[in-house]
This record gives structure tokens, sequence and C-alpha cells, in this order.
């Protein structure tokens, strides 16, 4: 009693949600605030007791009422860590930031994958200049924007390409380039390193026949060789890796070798390998639910053969701190290469929103903003009423409510047009295995 007394006042008394769930899972019981997306997880129905007699009682008169013996005591002293250690009583809560932006500089691109969702090819006509996109990365920073992804086709086959990187760098911008790593020569991994924060490198293979397959001849050593370039100027790498369908099926143990020994090679914090975790409508790339399902299986698979453990940590990194999530990131702003105005970076999905030479930034703010707040899961049916709404906050916009990623008026529109979500029984109890999992890994 004297080390309870001496860490937490017996006379306290716990100021917890009114808005509270418990669920019953696998023998324990988790209780939920909903509304701060935390949670405890109880061993037992005698813990459970303890709980609900400290949401009106304090701590000395629940010891009262349940302390027999040391075993009890146990039990009390079990719920008050958690509570203590989860600060089960904060009501503050944090969102994930939003002040980045996605631009794609082109739709060109020097190779012709078959999965490409851009259906990237020949540069579109009136794309983009040099002054226009610096211009849009004035105005984002101006408004606090923080971070830019720059994409396409592929981004290096600007001629501006360095120029707009520096730019950016130079208005203080961080900077992530998304590209296929064939045509980075020497001297522009020279030129460009001090500029970039990130690369994200695409690949679809595990060697150079199976890449080729996808990509074309002599493009999986030339990523390679790109990658090793860059880590060796200490620029963060991550190598994408979207193996068609038919490949992962019959090559899963090639693919986690080869990734294995890519983390292995390189050994840092600067690399990592990145399997994208379902495949989209491409140029020749035909899907559906079912076989996306199968897909995120195997993927799940070899990145936990990859990375220990991945699943659990990824899960308690979104979740610390107070962090609640109410959107899948839909209302961030994306711009094509010819200007036009998404919200969401799968812009061959959804509607644009305008064009921006013809709407200034602060219209375009504007318009994120009203798309962001009517994508919040407050307003999506049957995510609003659930216990896990900012835990799990509510998936793909674009994949599971399609009819919110195409509204043409923010203003008026009738949230009843908008399809509930299929949500089942397993992908609610996939989550409260998450949760249980990484319960003491975020006492804070």
């Amino acid at each position: 009693m004297s080390q309870m007394e001496a860490a937490i006042d017996v006379s306290k008394r716990y100021k917890i949600s009114n808005n509270i769930r418990i669920i019953e899972h696998n023998r324990k019981y988790i209780v939920i605030s909903v509304e701060t997306a935390n949670w405890i997880v109880l061993p037992t129905e005698k813990h459970l007791s303890i709980f609900k007699s400290l949401i009106n009682k304090s701590i000395e008169e629940t010891i009262n009422i349940f302390v027999k013996c040391e075993d009890d005591m146990n039990c009390v002293t079990d719920v008050l860590i958690q509570l203590e250690a989860k600060k089960f009583e904060i009501f503050e809560v944090k969102r994930p930031e939003r002040n980045g932006i996605c631009i794609y500089l082109t739709n060109e691109c020097n190779l012709r994958c078959p999965h490409c969702y851009m259906f990237a090819e020949n540069k579109s006509d009136n794309e983009l200049t040099t002054e226009e996109i610096k211009n849009i990365l004035r105005e984002f920073k101006k408004r606090n924007g923080a971070a830019v992804t720059f994409t396409g086709g592929e981004v290096t086959l600007r001629k501006d390409f360095l120029d707009i990187v520096v730019f950016a760098k130079k208005i203080g911008l961080l900077i992530t380039i998304l590209t296929n790593g064939v045509s980075w020569s020497e001297n522009l991994v020279e030129c460009i390193y001090p500029y970039v924060d990130e690369v994200q490198i695409s690949i679809d293979g595990y060697d150079e026949e199976s890449n080729s397959q996808v990509r074309g001849d002599g493009s999986f050593d030339k990523s390679l060789k790109t990658i090793n370039n860059l880590l060796e100027k200490k620029v963060k790498v991550t190598l994408a890796i979207t193996p068609l369908y038919e490949e992962l099926i019959a090559n899963k143990y090639k693919y986690i070798s080869f990734s294995k020994n890519m983390v292995n090679k390189y050994n840092c914090s600067d690399f990592r390998v990145k399997f994208n975790y379902e495949l989209i409508k491409g140029r020749e790339v035909a899907v559906n639910d079912d076989l996306n399902s199968e897909y995120r299986k195997i993927i799940n698979e070899i990145i936990e053969e990859v990375y220990p453990g991945t699943e659990e940590n990824v899960f308690a990194l979104n979740h610390e701190e107070n962090y609640i999530l109410d959107n899948c990131g839909y209302g961030g702003i994306t711009i094509s290469a010819t200007g036009d105005i998404y919200f969401c970076n799968r812009i061959y999905e959804i509607s644009s929103y305008g064009n921006v030479r013809r709407m200034s930034f602060g219209e375009l703010y504007d318009l994120s903003s009203k798309a962001e707040s009517i994508s919040n899961i407050n307003n999506l049916r049957p995510c609003n009423e659930c216990e896990l709404k900012f835990i799990c906050g509510g998936g793909c916009r674009i994949r599971h409510f399609p009819q919110l990623t195409n509204v043409e008026d923010f203003d008026s529109y009738d949230f009843e047009n908008i399809h509930s979500r299929k949500c089942t029984v397993k992908d609610k109890e996939k989550y409260y295995e998450l949760m249980i999992k990484t319960n003491e890994l975020l006492y804070r």
C-alpha cells in the first residue's frame, strides 16, 4: 500500500470519458475511450468490475470494496497502472498534420509498366511550366506548407527537374521524389543529393529476369545502382515493390529472399523495403476485391518475414500521443502535370476540382478544407457509430466510399447519398487483436 500511495493519491477520482465501449475478445476485455482512440486491456471480469467502480468512486473507495487479499490488491494495481500508463483521463487529441502537397511533374515515362495506374507514356499537352510549378510551391509555402512529393511519369525526364528540386529546398520544403531510378546518372545524384530528403524507387521483380517482364530489360540493375549511389550520399531511400499477382503467388519466397538480402546489405536506417498492399487498376491490369484480399494476405506474410513485428509496430506508432484517425488523408492537395486539382494522389480514379491556372491558391485551400471535412469519419456510415472509428479511420475513401470522392458541390451535399461501407466482424477482430498485442507498447 505504501508504494501505491506514494505513486497515486488514493483519494483520486478518475475523470473517465462518457463514451466508453467494452468489447470482450478472446477472454479479455478491451475498454475503449471512443473519442480519444485510447484503450486498456483487462484480463478478467474482476479487473473489469474494478474499472467500472473507478468510473464513479475514488481509488480508496474501490480498494475498500474489492480488496480482501493480496491478489485482489494486485488486480486493483493492474488496473491503476494501465489507467496511468495509457493516460486514460486525457481528453485532448491530436490529428496527423496535413501540410504536404503532391505534384505530378510529367506524364512522360521511359518505361511501360502494365500495372501503371497513371497510364504514363508520352508527355501530356500543356504541362505546367517551370515558373508555374515554382509559383505553386511559393503559394504552398506561404500557407505553412512543409513537404512536397514530386512524382510522374518519370520525374527525371523533365529538363528542369533539378531546377525545381533546388528551388523547393531553398524555400524550406522537405522533398520526396518517386522515381523508377533508371535514368539517374552519377552526375544527377551528385548534383541533387544535398536538396533531397527521400527518394522512393520502384521495381517489381526480385531479379533482372522477373523485373524485366514488367519494366523492360536492364532496368533492374540500373535501379539498384541508383539506390546504391543515393545511399552513399546519405539520402534516405525506400525501395517500393509492387509484384504482379501471378508473380507474387508463384515466387513469394524469392521476394522474401531478395528483400532480406537488400536490408542486410545496407543495414542502415536510411534504407527500407516497402511492398504496396494492393494492386490498382492499370494499363493492362484488372483487379477486384477478392484478388486484392489475397494479394494483401501474401504481402503481409512477406513483410512479417522481412521486418518481424511490423504490423504491431506501425499500428502502435499511429496511435502514440493521443492521435486519432478521422480521415485517410483525403482532402490533401494533389496537382496533375497539367495543373488539374485532386484531393488524393490516385488521380485517375477521382474527379478533378478545377485547375491551378484558373483558381487562386486561396480558393484551392478552401476546397481542400471542405473535401477533408465531408470525408471525416463522423459523416460516414457505419463508421460514425463504431467504437473503432478513430482507431481505424474508416479506410481508403476511394475504395470504401467512392460516391464521396466524386462530389460536385461540397456545400450542399446530402450524406444519405453515400453508401455505407462494408465492414465485417473479421475486419473489426483484426483491430481487437492489434489493440491487445500493442497495449503495453503504448504505455506513456
